[in-house]
């Protein structure tokens, strides 16, 4: 039997595929992630790496992973690499719902 968890977070990061690809994204998906990021965009120039986090409840505040802001850093001090533009993001899903938030970090 598969786990539930992994299901859900499964399906929260195709939805996110989805939004992207429908937007004219090319999307990769980092399967069995326990990396910094779960979903990679890239179009026209723009990359989007994308760490996706589902909540059962909602909360007033959620803190950003430590993990993602430090990749998020080390972006910013990788300088402009020919005309891309490269984001790190996360997006909050509360289950039942749908985003919650999208946040760029």
């Amino acid at each position: 039997m598969s786990n539930k968890n992994y299901l859900r977070g499964v399906k929260i990061e195709r939805t996110c595929m989805e939004e992207l690809k429908a937007e004219g994204y090319n999307v990769s998906r980092t399967s069995g992630s326990h990396g910094v990021y779960d979903v990679v965009a890239v179009k026209c120039g723009q990359v989007r790496f994308i760490q996706l986090k589902r909540l059962k409840k909602d909360v007033k505040t959620y803190k950003t992973p430590e993990d993602l802001v430090k990749f998020a850093e080390f972006l910013g001090y990788a300088g402009p690499n020919n005309d891309w533009t490269i984001s790190c993001e996360l997006w909050i899903w509360l289950d039942r719902h749908s985003w919650r938030e999208k946040r760029l970090i």
